[in-house]
């Protein structure tokens, strides 16, 4: 719900985001996740998007976007996957994270 969300959009530091599309494969959801990130870029707000392997790797670099790959073990997703989106977003500081997909 909305109405319940505390995140400050308003303040004077930048917003910490993490992009995670479920696949990196050519496709319309996937391209939203990575031109989502490149416009909040564009607001010099931190995103990340966090990225299976796939052959869209390479696009969101190219827009000068930090990527990291996330891991992909067999019958994803697994625990190594979720407790990697966890441990960056613990580290990072992350105040917002936009899953495509699930």
């Amino acid at each position: 719900m909305w109405s319940s969300c505390s995140l400050d959009l308003s303040g004077d530091r930048p917003v910490k985001a993490l992009v995670y599309p479920v696949s990196m494969e050519i496709g319309g959801s996937q391209t939203n996740a990575i031109e989502l990130a490149a416009a909040i870029a564009v607001r010099d707000d931190d995103v990340v998007p966090f990225d299976p392997s796939g052959e869209l790797v390479p696009v969101p670099q190219d827009m000068g976007l930090e990527c990291i790959v996330s891991p992909r073990p067999p019958g994803w997703p697994r625990r190594a996957t979720m407790d990697a989106l966890v441990g960056l977003v613990a580290s990072r500081g992350t105040d917002v994270v936009h899953g495509y997909e699930w």
